[in-house]
């Protein structure tokens, strides 16, 4: 959902207005950033999908059946950014 409003008072006597997102227009400087923070996102904003189902779909997505080490660390930290919470609690 935007959080900004852009309001253009260039042409008179109408307004442009515009919704802007900055949370998706910030763009990380590497790509594996990109990915980590977009699957963070999805995660965070998916309420629909339990605890269960977000993990599943992350195994799924590593297209692995347990966590490796670092993977592990990553869900972790989902964890405590409760990024894993489902919309039901």
């Amino acid at each position: 959902k935007p959080k900004h409003v852009f309001i253009s008072v260039a042409s008179e006597p109408e307004h442009q207005i515009r919704l802007i997102d900055f949370e998706r227009a910030r763009r990380p400087l590497r790509a594996k950033t990109f990915v980590t923070e977009d699957l963070s996102r999805f995660l965070r904003h998916s309420l629909y999908l339990s605890r269960e189902q977000k993990l599943q779909f992350l195994l799924d997505y590593f297209q692995t059946d347990s966590f490796s080490p670092r993977q592990q660390r990553w869900v972790d930290q989902l964890e405590k950014d409760k990024s894993l919470r489902s919309g039901e609690c």
